[in-house]
């Protein structure tokens, strides 16, 4: 299943599919919008690509593509909390529940702790919600068709990224636990067949593969075989490529007469042996914000490429 590119801008969430889109080249127009006041602060597309759900400072709401409010949902009372944080809302596959990661501690204050909902995706009731314990300042939600769980990916700024698995039960009861397995790491991404995930080890500085749902590590990259002059191995830009490759970012320092310049490089993954195939393209001195759909290809600046089977003369 191939990820949906979705884009908020004021007045505006775009949706962009790849599964029939001309590739390589420009991404160009959306293939579903949804019009809404304003810019969202999040927001997230059911899979049938009917319903989207948007997020501001104060309000929850689920909408058509004519931008009609079906129902809403206010979790703050003011648009500026205890500290920065933004909501984030997640569809079911099924489309039955809309998921929402609720930062109360932003919301309300640090003896407040963060709250997943399910909610009617429908009606907009609450079905069941539960206590994270975290206090963060957003979330991410990772799901594949195949498995019965969700991950959800709490970011508490320096003091870590805790990860859940979930599901609702048969009584529609959240079914919440905590990965252990990934404490200290912050995860990069799940793989295509939801089988196994890759987190990044910030304190001994590498990529680690996990099996999924028990965590059990399979392999690990070092900093060492990405780049002699590596300092940092980055959970940001990076993820699956497709079910082969990954994608990963790291950081570096080079020194130059008295100056230190910083630099970004990408470099491909075999998946399976964790092995590093080669950098992509030169040290960049930020991050590219890279889109990865799933089949194989990148989005970057609005357009579509792909990763050259071979190394040009800048990646050598």
């Amino acid at each position: 299943m191939l990820r949906d590119l979705v884009t908020s801008k004021d007045g505006e969430i775009a949706v962009y599919t790849f599964t029939n889109r001309a590739l390589p080249g420009i991404l160009g127009d959306p293939d579903v919008k949804f019009p809404v006041p304003g810019c969202p602060e999040s927001s997230a597309i059911s899979h049938d690509r009917m319903l989207a759900a948007y997020v501001t400072p104060t309000t929850l709401r689920c909408i058509n593509r004519q931008g009609e409010v079906l129902w809403h949902y206010q979790f703050a009372d003011r648009p500026k909390g205890y500290m920065g944080y933004i909501a984030q809302p997640e569809f079911s596959f099924d489309g039955r529940v809309l998921w929402f990661y609720k930062p109360d501690c932003g919301i309300r204050g640090g003896n407040h702790t963060d709250k997943l909902l399910a909610i009617n995706a429908s009606t907009g009731s609450v079905i069941s919600q539960v206590d994270l314990g975290s206090t963060g300042h957003g979330a991410r939600f990772l799901a594949r068709p195949n498995n019965p769980f969700v991950l959800l990916d709490v970011g508490e700024g320096q003091d870590g990224s805790p990860l859940y698995m979930f599901y609702l039960d048969d009584a529609e009861s959240i079914q919440l636990s905590r990965c252990h397995w990934c404490e200290g790491n912050r995860l990069l991404d799940m793989s295509p067949d939801g089988a196994r995930c890759k987190s990044i080890d910030e304190i001994h500085n590498r990529a680690i593969l996990h099996s999924l749902p028990d965590g059990q590590i399979l392999g690990t990259t070092e900093l060492e075989e990405f780049d002699q002059e590596a300092c940092y191995v980055d959970a940001y830009p990076g993820g699956y490529l497709d079910a082969n490759l990954a994608v990963i970012n790291v950081r570096g320092e080079s020194e130059y007469s008295d100056d230190i310049e910083e630099w970004n490089r990408l470099f491909l993954i075999d998946v399976h042996t964790m092995k590093v195939i080669r950098p992509i393209g030169p040290r960049t001195l930020d991050a590219e914000d890279w889109f990865l759909p799933g089949n194989g290809l990148f989005v970057n600046a609005g357009r579509i490429e792909e990763i050259p089977t071979t190394a040009t003369k800048s990646e050598v």
